[in-house]
């Protein structure tokens, strides 16, 4: 399977045969989504989600195609979410195996709150506030909703990451994910 060079077509190809990525793909049988152009295209199964005194849990059960030669294992991580600016949340992934082709994902994430994180008592509701202000359109049109990775990120068992991710702030593509699924 290969990709389209330029982020804003929507033209996939898989075996020779080019797709819409505004449609879905059907590969024997399944239908096929890609969530971003570059991105292999996903078949979401199942997706729940459970509120605890500690944060929320997600279940995603996916199909994947991984189009690249690359086998990925990926221990249990953690890492923190930032919101316009002000840590959000920090994320718990229970890990798993991305091998080249098919894949059957079941991702365990897990929500929490880190109160030491939070500088102001109101800093999670005025940035939440601030994003749903933008997503509404409250705010000047041309701004965008602000969601970074930031670090350190930790994997199990893999010292050394959490020392060179301290200082990571890596922007996520919300805006581009929203403009997809989202339609005003």
């Amino acid at each position: 399977m290969t990709f389209n060079e330029h982020t804003n077509d929507t033209i996939v190809n898989v075996n020779g045969v080019a797709a819409d990525a505004n449609k879905p793909l059907e590969i024997d049988g399944v239908e096929y989504w890609q969530i971003l152009p570059g991105f292999p295209p996903i078949n979401l199964q199942s997706f729940d989600l459970v509120f605890t005194d500690e944060g929320p849990n997600i279940v995603l059960k996916a199909l994947v195609i991984n189009p690249t030669v690359l086998s990925v294992p990926l221990p249990d991580s953690s890492i923190s979410l930032q919101l316009e600016d002000s840590y959000l949340a920090t994320t718990n992934i229970k890990g798993f195996n991305l091998t080249r082709g098919l894949n059957s994902l079941d991702l365990n994430i897990q929500i929490t709150f880190d109160p030491n994180k939070i500088v102001d008592p109101n800093q999670l509701s005025n940035s939440i506030s601030k994003a749903v202000g933008k997503l509404l359109g409250a705010g000047p049109s041309n701004e965008e909703i602000k969601l970074n990775v930031i670090g350190p990120v930790k994997l199990k068992d893999v010292d050394f990451v959490e020392n060179v991710t301290e200082n990571l702030s890596l922007t996520l593509p919300i805006n581009e994910i929203i403009k997809k699924f989202i339609r005003f």
